[in-house]
């Protein structure tokens, strides 16, 4: 089994890495908050003059979230198969513990925004996005320890 995953795993690393950009760059092209919140959602009402902005497409809240969603799952899928593959020393289980459980968190709050009506932003994912990021490349781990 550890053969075949570790095969597989090799397929899936540039989803990895795809993931991880999209996470990195999604935000420059997410509708901010005060957008949402005022229902916005077109590029042209969400840039008034009033306010500085860079004048750089947004996408539309459920396409993000789709994105977002989308990028967990292919990020979950690796951490599970690192657990297969690698020794599972005390230190990779609780980095592995702590991705799941931020992605795991994050997924529940942006379907939660999905459902409720009354909720239509966080500002959860994107703080526990910077973190995922900072867990997932080995050189800035390195460097930040």
């Amino acid at each position: 089994m550890s053969n075949k995953c570790s095969k597989w795993r090799k397929n899936i690393v540039p989803l990895k890495w795809v993931s991880l950009c999209i996470l990195a760059i999604l935000p420059i092209f997410t509708s901010p908050n005060w957008c949402i919140e005022a229902k916005l959602n077109g590029a042209e009402n969400c840039m008034p003059e009033e306010y500085p902005n860079s004048n750089v497409p947004k996408f539309s809240p459920g396409f993000t979230t789709s994105l977002t969603l989308i990028s967990y799952i292919f990020l979950a899928t690796f951490v599970v198969m690192r657990l297969f593959i690698k020794k599972r020393t005390k230190s990779a289980v609780i980095r592995s513990v702590l991705m799941g459980a931020l992605m795991l968190c994050c997924s529940v709050d942006l379907i939660w925004i999905l459902v409720d009506q009354h909720r239509s932003t966080t500002p959860l994912v994107n703080i526990f996005n910077v973190m995922l990021i900072l867990f997932f490349v080995r050189a800035i781990r390195e460097v930040w320890f």
